[in-house]
């Protein structure tokens, strides 16, 4: 599995601007851990979150709930990054911010006039958004 463009770049920068960066996934924790240590990317992460680690699917808001939960993190101080419509509105709905990477206009749409909605073509444009946050 290679990395989204400019996914390399930007988790990097971010890392070393000392935010603290959690990575949470519908896929195996193990699997996801694999990826970052091939790409090089492991030590960015403070902690791999996936369905074996939260005892639940990425299927409802409740995935979001438990990864705030395990990171002790208050959603809203967390910025949740996705590229899919489903999870983007449970993580508004639980009160984070959210970064869409990449969505269709349909799904631009749908969210874009939610508070806490940022929206970028691809992961080049992450640091930019998040520079917000400092």
């Amino acid at each position: 599995l290679a990395p989204t463009t400019g996914a390399v770049d930007a988790v990097r920068q971010l890392a070393r601007s000392g935010m603290s960066l959690y990575i949470s996934s519908g896929a195996d924790s193990r699997y996801v851990e694999r990826c970052l240590v091939d790409a090089g990317l492991r030590e960015c992460f403070r902690e791999v979150f996936g369905p074996d680690k939260l005892q639940t699917l990425k299927t409802s808001p409740e995935f979001f709930t438990r990864c705030f939960a395990a990171a002790e993190v208050e959603p809203a101080a967390a910025w949740v990054v996705d590229d899919s419509p489903d999870p983007l509105a449970w993580a508004l709905d639980l009160g984070a911010q959210v970064v869409a990477v990449g969505l269709d206009d349909r799904d631009l749409a749908r969210l874009s006039d939610r508070s806490g909605f940022h929206a970028i073509r691809n992961l080049q444009g992450l640091t930019a958004v998040l520079s917000l946050v400092k």
